[in-house]
């Protein structure tokens, strides 16, 4: 993956899955009564229904095997960490959870990927993955 698509173009899709996490954890939250309000049948209907009972829609990679200048920042629920990080292949600095951690105290919300890596549903937290700048303009 790494190979056909630049830094720039990683960071791009990672803000827009970070996006993506946010809706779908939005949607979870709704009631069935909700969702029939705001679905209306068809196409949307059927998005609304996936994306709102589909955990693994809203995983954000988050193995420490793709992370790099890795810092610790805080303590959370759980005693789990809170880091800041670089992906591998993006300059772009991070807010988020270890997902060998997550595995250990929280593993309903920790599934392995096709590729191998883990993946943490930052939904089941009660948390959701920030840039740095994000992360640090509210604390």
């Amino acid at each position: 993956m790494t190979d056909s698509l630049d830094a720039r173009s990683i960071d791009k899709i990672a803000a827009r899955a970070a996006r993506l996490h946010d809706l779908a954890g939005q949607l979870r939250d709704l009631t069935p009564e909700e969702i029939e309000c705001i679905a209306g049948g068809g196409w949307f209907d059927d998005i609304v229904r996936t994306v709102a009972t589909l955990p693994v829609v809203a995983s954000m990679l988050s193995d420490i095997r793709v992370k790099r200048d890795v810092a610790p920042l805080a303590r959370i629920e759980g005693g789990l960490g809170l880091y800041r990080y670089r992906y591998l292949w993006s300059g772009r600095l991070y807010v988020g959870v270890m997902a060998q951690e997550v595995a250990v105290v929280r593993p309903d919300a920790v599934h392995k990927g096709r590729d191998g890596y883990l993946r943490v549903d930052y939904a089941r937290l009660g948390r959701r993955l920030e840039t740095w700048e994000a992360w640090r303009a509210t604390h």
